[in-house]
């Protein structure tokens, strides 16, 4: 079918993607066994509790039930082990209620697997993940051959190969990589149905989609965008009659599974469900939170299940729509890749390859919706879906990675027509087609505070708002150079339609990046010699009321460098403490969840690097003392006098904003989610300063005190350092100065 040159290529791209991945597994910083993979391998071991019945019996106690599950475990799983972490240990009963989890495959698939191994079942397991992923690249360029042509299909397999993400996960036990593998099976089955009608093909993709329920939660309802796909591909010589009656030899053998995995769960949970019916509740309600950004909090706030979803949206319909953009931007701008791995190709080049990956499948899933929606509709209806899900539940980076097949075959065909462009085209257009990505990639690049930086102003929000439209602007005009000069078949509205809903929609990002919240407004200054300081002087007539079980406390945002001594003194008044960052007391106030210890583990990163606060309890009765004799409470910071180490220093931020009411680092509302995205833990918490006004100062290597001027850093730096005094209520609330 396909020609010796084409066949060469494909064979070419998936040597290059078996080495990488292979390289990866051999030489490449694999991750343990842990977190949801932990589930999966614990549902494995619980479905052979039921092949082996004679190895097991009735648990009287939790103790006796999870002795049963790692006697099962270490008979069954040779070589390496679960890293828990920090959870216990499953119990066998917790182990079969595992399979509920997600659904029955991928355990039943690990239960095959250790009871064939005869060693190291983790590495075999990781090796069908890699099989799996290889197939998968060959689906992909087998898929775009058909719906995009045979060199960008080339091009979406080749970007397959590299895309670290996909290398990352083939060696990790989890359900992304044959999430992905089925969902391009199921479409390739059911293109060969259309070009060869038999009923297998359409069996087989029936069968396959209801793995897909089997595997994954978020799978559940991909059918309908696999359908719909189905039938625009094929509604140009399929009558609608035609069409209804061979869908039906798909839908039965899914309907079949579908029936029998429905029975089992909904007997199980005593309801109508698919799998845990209380996992969507909780997903929806801390995903819908507009005060928390929808991030899954290491703490649960205190109304979580008292609040109203609807009447939060209802409320508050602006702050939902922002929340929707914050959470498509969470969505795609990043790739998943937690722990900032990497192999062969530094990270930094992989987060820009990703999000070049997804401006160009933007422009080329709009571009193929004009030209032929019929080569289009499963690209939109399966990148759609996953949007859709996650815009509406729980929505992070790795969930972006089972329609990024799709976003590979979009922008995979926007590559190869420019490069077509490029090559045809007068030496005028080249230079202009060379003009338009130059613009485009400053556009992508050029940052908020490069004018105030370059004229040594004073960043302002309006200043911000002008370089937010000169950004865009610029992504516009290079939008417009390229879709001007690209060629094909007269179709204007198709251009027109590639440039207006891409610039719409990455100017939403652009904007709500720079804006929400105060992101403009923050600013580091570094300490690094010990005759440089920084101060905040807070003024307050009369504070608020303490009682008992209350605490008052310095709060001060820093972070430090990773393996150096990061001592540094807090003044308070006139009592000095010496801190030391990474180490106790700051690492008992770090925060609440294990998992920053594990996350700095494994990117690796020292504890002292995470943004964190700083926080010193002082006494109401030395407070009131300080604001009788002088008025205010003074807070320095500056490097400790015993240190001879080069290079020590600490960070302390601040926000330019200078008004009464700010957006500040929240203490007690922090995400391990946000850090992944925006290198902070904390979410941004509207406050109302109840302090009568303070004054930050910062005094430099010449013992001059700066008041206009906050930092060393470039351009102008003011308003006031995040060194506040916080009276913690016993019950939850605060009040910051």
């Amino acid at each position: 079918m396909f020609s010796r040159p084409f066949n060469r290529w494909v064979i070419w791209i998936l040597i290059i993607s078996i080495v990488m991945r292979l390289g990866f597994l051999v030489f490449g910083e694999v991750l343990p066994v842990m977190w949801d993979a932990r589930k999966y391998v614990a549902g494995g071991v619980g479905l052979l509790s039921y092949i082996y019945p004679s190895e097991v019996n009735n648990a009287s106690d939790e103790f006796e039930d999870r002795k049963q599950f790692r006697q099962l475990f270490d008979k069954k799983i040779k070589g390496e082990k679960i890293n828990w972490l920090s959870y216990n240990p499953h119990t066998l009963s917790e182990a079969k209620e595992e399979i509920y989890f997600s659904g029955p495959l991928y355990p039943a698939v690990l239960a095959t697997i250790f009871m064939i191994a005869p060693d190291n079942d983790f590495t075999i397991t990781r090796i069908l993940g890699l099989l799996l992923d290889l197939l998968s690249n060959l689906l992909i360029m087998l898929i775009g051959i058909r719906l995009i042509g045979r060199t960008p299909a080339l091009v979406a397999g080749l970007m397959y190969a590299v895309y670290f993400p996909f290398i990352l996960s083939s060696s990790m036990l989890l359900l992304e990589t044959s999430t992905s593998f089925l969902i391009l099976l199921t479409i390739y089955l059911l293109i060969r149905a259309s070009e060869n009608y038999k009923h297998k093909y359409l069996i087989l993709a029936g069968v396959v989609t209801g793995l897909l329920l089997l595997n994954k939660p978020t799978a559940t309802l991909l059918v309908v965008p696999l359908i719909s796909g189905f039938y625009f591909y094929v509604r140009s010589h399929w009558q609608n009659k035609i069409f209804i009656g061979r869908i039906l030899w798909y839908l039965a053998p899914f309907g079949i599974i579908t029936a029998i995995w429905l029975t089992i769960t909904s007997i199980h949970f005593g309801q109508i469900a698919i799998r845990d019916p209380n996992y969507s509740g909780s997903n929806l309600r801390q995903s819908t939170s507009i005060i928390f950004e929808g991030y899954d909090l290491d703490m649960v706030e205190r109304d979580f299940w008292t609040r109203s979803v609807a009447g939060d949206i209802i409320d508050d319909p602006i702050g939902f729509g922002g929340l929707i953009v914050k959470k498509f931007d969470r969505l795609w701008r990043r790739p998943f890749n937690d722990f900032k791995k990497e192999f062969i190709i530094p990270y930094e080049i992989n987060e820009g390859h990703h999000l070049v990956l997804v401006v160009l499948g933007l422009m080329g899933l709009l571009l193929l919706m004009r030209l032929d929606f019929k080569l289009a509709a499963w690209l939109l209806f399966i990148i759609g879906y996953y949007t859709v899900i996650h815009l509406v539940f729980h929505s992070i980076s790795r969930y972006n990675f089972n329609a990024m097949p799709m976003v590979l075959l979009a922008g995979a065909y926007m590559i190869a027509l420019i490069w077509n462009s490029y090559v045809n085209c007068s030496l005028k257009s080249k230079s202009l087609i060379l003009l338009s990505l130059v613009v485009l990639i400053i556009s992508l690049s050029l940052n908020v505070s490069w004018f105030s930086n370059f004229t040594n102003t004073i960043l302002s929000q309006s200043m911000v708002i002008v370089m937010v439209i000169i950004k865009i602007t610029l992504l516009i005009f290079g939008l417009w150079l390229i879709t001007k000069l690209i060629r094909y078949e007269n179709y204007p509205i198709g251009k027109n339609l590639q440039l207006f809903g891409s610039a719409i929609v990455i100017a939403l990002l652009i904007s709500s990046n720079a804006l929400s919240r105060d992101n403009w407004a923050e600013f580091k200054t570094k300490i690094d010699t010990t005759n440089t300081k920084v101060v905040t002087k807070i003024f307050a007539s009369e504070l608020a009321k303490y009682e008992n079980g209350d605490s008052w406390d310095i709060v001060i945002d820093l972070n430090s460098g990773q393996n150096r001594s990061n001592s540094f003194n807090v003044k308070v008044g006139e009592v000095e403490i010496k801190l030391v960052g990474g180490k106790e007391p700051l690492l008992s106030m770090f925060y609440p969840k294990p998992t920053y210890k594990y996350y700095s583990e494994f990117i690796p990163i020292g504890i002292e690097e995470y943004r964190q606060y700083a926080i010193i309890p002082v006494q109401d009765q030395y407070l009131k003392q300080e604001l009788n004799r002088k008025g205010y409470i003074d807070i320095s910071v500056s490097i400790n006098n015993d240190i001879s180490e080069p290079n020590n220093y600490v960070n302390i931020w601040g926000n330019l904003n200078k008004t009464d009411t700010v957006f500040f680092p929240g203490v007690r509302f922090v995400s391990i989610e946000r850090f992944v995205h925006q290198n902070d833990p904390r979410i941004r918490y509207p406050v109302k300063y109840a302090s009568d006004s303070t004054i930050s100062y910062y005094i430099n290597h010449d013992n001059d005190l700066e008041k206009n001027d906050l930092s060393p850093s470039s351009g102008i730096q003011t308003g006031r350092y995040n060194m506040f005094l916080i009276l913690f209520k016993k019950d939850g609330d605060f009040v910051v100065y």
